[in-house]
């Protein structure tokens, strides 16, 4: 395969780059270039910001913007998909040769955010390294512009539900985890990248979860997600470009705590917004070692403790209307109180004693949040809610590597 093409930038000369996915061909459109206003507001450094824009109505560009150059059309791309990995993977695989190697990178996604909610992509495409892959057959809240919550997307006439980020009204596209981390995978294979960005972002609802993390983990240093919805202003990239400005961050640690200390600073002083939570931590972790053991010593424990682990569930910290999103720290802090089992209450100290060595940063606004500790995961609070779910869920890196999804099938029964 022929190396990707760089894009015909203005600005190379640049010390950071965050590379930006806008899924705005939906109803996040019209903030589509507000936001664009806002980071250029902010930016007074030697950051350069490069964009694959999609919006609705209107085909997709790629966008440059740097406080030197300034605003700079790169390319037209007519209509695009955003939920197409390949488009994104050609994106990304250029943009990740477009500057020097010595150039610190960001990668973020920008749009609506189901978490690992009963995903589903009627179209769905795995990339592989080498190629381009293969399909398997398989109430909002008063704010200044839509929630950036679960979605809807439709194909024709047959009105298929599609959940996952970065949909697309008009292809009705979606990105799945089980995607992005194959797009990501072979956007760095076609650009010959073998070390990791430095931070991966996600300015949509309910990402900030372990499995979340665990599938591009293999991508980025840290990653900065929310467990919560996001309020419909999503980031303030003013104050986190500002941030920047005044200090760029000489790593992904750096960078990951800036922008959640400027989502706070956005936040703080607007309680009708709340809650807001925003997270970041690194990728090179125990957590989820350390979850497997759990999850062994829950199932050696026998059926029993399965009803205590739901009574944990039960007052453990949750997120959104869905509620099957549980805060991890929270949710152990109550099995250790709840288990006499000395193995599993040993395990879960584990657990806990990982998640806060990997955390960087976290932000939690407002009374319902108050005890978030910034990474979630899946447990569903009935049969329902587990068929709905792990068809999809099982296939993650989290769930093969724990064992979670058939802990779950086992005790569901």
């Amino acid at each position: 395969m022929a190396a990707p093409e760089p894009f015909a930038v203005r600005d190379r000369d640049v010390t950071h780059a965050v590379l930006l996915l806008f899924g705005g061909d939906n109803d996040l459109s019209p903030w589509v270039e507000e936001d664009l206003a806002e980071i250029a507001a902010g930016n007074r450094g030697p950051f350069a910001v490069l964009a694959l824009v999609d919006r609705a109505p209107g085909g997709g560009s790629v966008i440059e913007w740097t406080p030197r150059t300034g605003r700079h059309l790169v390319e037209e791309r007519g209509e695009i998909d955003t939920g197409d990995p390949e488009t994104l993977a050609d994106f990304v695989a250029r943009a990740l040769v477009t500057y020097p190697p010595s150039v610190k990178l960001a990668i973020g996604f920008w749009d609506h955010g189901t978490g690992v909610f009963a995903e589903h992509d009627p179209n769905e495409l795995l990339l592989t390294r080498g190629g381009p892959g293969s399909a398997p057959a398989t109430g909002p809240r008063p704010r200044g512009r839509p929630a950036r919550r679960l979605l809807l997307g439709r194909r024709g006439a047959g009105a298929v539900r599609a959940r996952a980020m970065l949909h697309d009204d008009t292809n009705a596209g979606v990105l799945t985890n089980l995607e992005a981390g194959r797009m990501l995978a072979a956007a760095f294979a076609r650009a010959g990248r073998t070390r990791k960005v430095e931070l991966l972002f996600s300015d949509t609802c309910l990402n900030g979860m372990v499995e979340v993390t665990e599938q591009l983990a293999p991508f980025a240093e840290v990653i900065v997600a929310s467990p919560e919805l996001e309020p419909g202003d999503g980031w303030d990239y003013t104050e986190w470009f500002a941030r920047m400005s005044e200090r760029p961050p000489a790593d992904g640690e750096a960078w990951g705590r800036q922008a959640v200390q400027a989502f706070e600073a956005g936040y703080v002083g607007r309680p009708d917004q709340h809650p807001c939570t925003l997270a970041a931590f690194r990728t090179i972790h125990t957590i989820t070692a350390a979850f497997a053991d759990f999850v062994a010593a829950a199932r050696r424990a026998g059926r029993s403790t399965f009803d205590r682990l739901l009574e944990a569930r039960a007052t453990s910290q949750t997120f959104a209307s869905e509620k099957e999103s549980v805060d991890l720290e929270d949710f152990l802090r109550r099995v250790r109180r709840r288990c006499p089992e000395v193995a599993l209450v040993d395990a879960a100290e584990a657990v806990i004693r990982a998640v806060r060595t990997a955390r960087v940063a976290n932000v939690a606004l407002g009374p319902t949040v108050r005890r978030s500790n910034g990474l979630a995961f899946w447990f569903p609070s009935s049969r329902r809610a587990f068929a709905a779910t792990v068809g999809t869920y099982a296939r993650l890196d989290f769930a093969r590597r724990t064992g979670w999804a058939d802990y779950l099938a086992e005790t569901w029964r």
